[in-house]
Formats: C-alpha cells, sequence, structure tokens
C-alpha cells in the first residue's frame, strides 16, 4: 500500500539529512517522499536533489514564490499518489518501523480516518544547544474540569496515559471536545499523525496561522475515529530556529484558538460553556506563556505587524477585547483602529522612558 510522505521545505539544511534518511530507511518501502522547497536561501535545495538523484521514490520541485508553511505542505498532498498521507517535517525524525506500525492501525481499523503515535522529544542535534522553550504550545496550561458528561462517561473506565488518549480506538467527536476543553492538540504535529486520502479538500486550512494541523484532524475526525499507538515512533526535536518556536514569539496561534472556537461552535456548546467565556479563558491562560516576549520595555511590540499588535493587545485588555464575536479583520480596517496607532505607539514610547 503506496505512502505519501509530505515535506514541506525551507532553510532546512541543518537537520534535513537525517530527516530524509530517516524516512527512506523505512522498513515499508512502498512509499513516495515528496519534497517541496519553499525558496530557500540555504543549501536545503542541493540537498534534497542529491537524494532525488540516488532515489525514486524522491519527488522534488522548488517554488518560485515562498507559499508558507501550510500551503506548501497542501502543495506536496496534492501531488500525492498513495492510499495514506504522512505529513512530515524537515527537522524531526521517523523510526524505522513508524510507517509500518501506522499503516497496519489504519488497515486493521477501518473506522480510523487517522491514526497517530507517541513522540519522543530530542534536543537539537547542534551540540550543547537545548531550547528553554516549551514547544507544544499548550502544554504548559494547568488543564480545568471544562468537559461534561460526553467526554468523561468515555473516560471513567480508561486508563489515561499522559495524552488524554486511550491506546487503539478513539471515538472522534470525543477527541475533539477533549482538545477543545485541554486547549490542547492531543493528536500530535504532523509528524505524529498519518490519514487516509479520500477526498482533494483534506488539506491544511490557510485560515489558521499555526495550529491549522489540529484544525485538519478536526476535520478528519469528524469523519471517523483516531486510532492512538502509545509507542514512541518518532522524535520532535526542539531546537530554537524550528515554526512552532517562531510561531510562539510572533503570537500567531493567539488569534487562531478563538477562529477555531467559532468553527467548532456546535463543540464549546457541548462543553457547557459559551464561546466569549471560552475564549476569554483561553486568553487568561494563554497569557503567561508569551511574557518573555510580550515586554513594553523591549523592542519586540515595535516590530510587530498590526494583525500580531493585535494579538498581543488581546492577552493585554483580555475579555473586554473579544466581546464574543469580534471580527478581526473589521478591528484592524476600522478608522479607531487606524487613528489610534500613534497614540498607542507614543504609550509605549512613554513606557520605555519612565
Amino acid at each position: 500500500m503506496l505512502v505519501s510522505v509530505c515535506l514541506p521545505v525551507f532553510n532546512g539544511s541543518q537537520y534535513l539529512i537525517e530527516a530524509i534518511q530517516s524516512v527512506l530507511k523505512q522498513t515499508h518501502e512502498e512509499l513516495e517522499l515528496l519534497i517541496a522547497d519553499d525558496s530557500s536561501t540555504d543549501d536545503s535545495w542541493e540537498i534534497i536533489q542529491s537524494f532525488a538523484e540516488n532515489d525514486s521514490r524522491v519527488k522534488i520541485w522548488r517554488n518560485k514564490d515562498q507559499l508558507g508553511l501550510f500551503s506548501n505542505y497542501n502543495r506536496t498532498i496534492g501531488s500525492a499518489q498513495g492510499s495514506f498521507i504522512k505529513p512530515f517535517a524537515q527537522d524531526d525524525l521517523m523510526s524505522p518501523e513508524a510507517l509500518a506500525t501506522m499503516v497496519q492501525a489504519l488497515q486493521t481499523n477501518e473506522s480510523a480516518s487517522i491514526a497517530s503515535c507517541k513522540k519522543t522529544t530530542g534536543s537539537s542535534a547542534l551540540a550543547g544547544e537545548q531550547s528553554s522553550l516549551n514547544l507544544s504550545i499548550m502544554e504548559a496550561i494547568p488543564v480545568e474540569n471544562l468537559m461534561q458528561r460526553t467526554v468523561s462517561d468515555h473516560a471513567k473506565s480508561d486508563n489515561s496515559n499522559q495524552t488524554g488518549l486511550q491506546p487503539g480506538l478513539n471515538p472522534g467527536t470525543v477527541v475533539i471536545l477533549k482538545c477543545l476543553a485541554q486547549y490542547r492538540n492531543l493528536i500530535g504535529e504532523p509528524v505524529t499523525a498519518i490519514f487516509r486520502k479520500k477526498e482533494p479538500g483534506e488539506q491544511f486550512s490557510l485560515d489558521y496561522h499555526s495550529i491549522g494541523d489540529m484544525e485538519l484532524w478536526f476535520r478528519l475526525l469528524e469523519k471517523g475515529d483516531l486510532f492512538y499507538i502509545p509507542e514512541a515512533l518518532v522524535t520532535f526535536r526542539q531546537h530554537s530556529e524550528n515554526r512552532t518556536s517562531e510561531l510562539l514569539k510572533d503570537l500567531d496561534w493567539v488569534l487562531d484558538f478563538p477562529h477555531l472556537s467559532r468553527q467548532y461552535a456546535d463543540y464549546i456548546d457541548q462543553l457547557g460553556i459559551d464561546r466569549a467565556s471560552y475564549c476569554s479563558h483561553f486568553l487568561e491562560l494563554a497569557a503567561p506563556l508569551v511574557k518573555e516576549y510580550c515586554r513594553t520595555e523591549s523592542h519586540y511590540i515595535d516590530s510587530l505587524p498590526p494583525y500580531k499588535e493585535l494579538a498581543y493587545y488581546l492577552l493585554r485588555r483580555l475579555p473586554a477585547a473579544l466581546d464574543g464575536e469580534a471580527n478581526y479583520k473589521s478591528v484592524l480596517n476600522s478608522t479607531s483602529w487606524r487613528v489610534t496607532q500613534p497614540l498607542r505607539m507614543f504609550k509605549r514610547k512613554l513606557e520605555k522612558s519612565t
């Protein structure tokens, strides 16, 4: 059964060789490795070409214009010929048995639309480097008991592991509810997941800045179940230059959760909490995670583009900033937002001088 491993690349030369080697050494040999280079400025393209020249399973192309992460993922998925889609990342690793184990999980469980596995978290390949940043955006947030009987009834007799997922089949809608209740992507990063290729539209949404992977998992889970493999088959490598680290600094994810709550409002209702309260609670929990970046005495805020500045002010002003149904684009385009920009800049300069 052909598996399409989809690998978007941008300036990944430090980690790329090991990542590609881990794919080509899979015991499940019926695979194609689709690599899209997003106009890298390092020697990533040369590395990719060298692998393509020596292994016919490697199919490559280079984007003339930079597409961005999710668009580049979609380009690889759109070219996939396999029955299963395995997203991958340029700085992560798969154990030799990863594909074989994950494919078998889907083949033997017809109700599962997606499978995921446990991951190990490894440090950078650079000697001596160790990231102090918690790269799982929501893992530092204490989980409150927002879940009502819809979720808890399924968990009463479970021997839950640390993810909140049970080994084997997990009902798709229950997994969505658990993720929303905990403000966490319990399924995992793209490296942990594999899904069936059924419809052309099963690609990453471009409406999200950072949690587009979780939103895609939600769409898949509305059509089927999740099969969770408790064995660590992949390694998510931590380093200061990876995409997750950049997204934490950019505050993109602050805007994503309110958007997700609007798209999946019916599930929020099932949790027994109104959407405005859900979003406000998220902001209250998220604020401590950006303290090291969001300080008015730094130059960080001055360099933010408008939509990220808005994310910053959402964190500063919390519930009143959301007003339940706030439309971010309308706020950014409003006269009041534009005319008050000089005042915000003046306020920041004043705070720095005192």
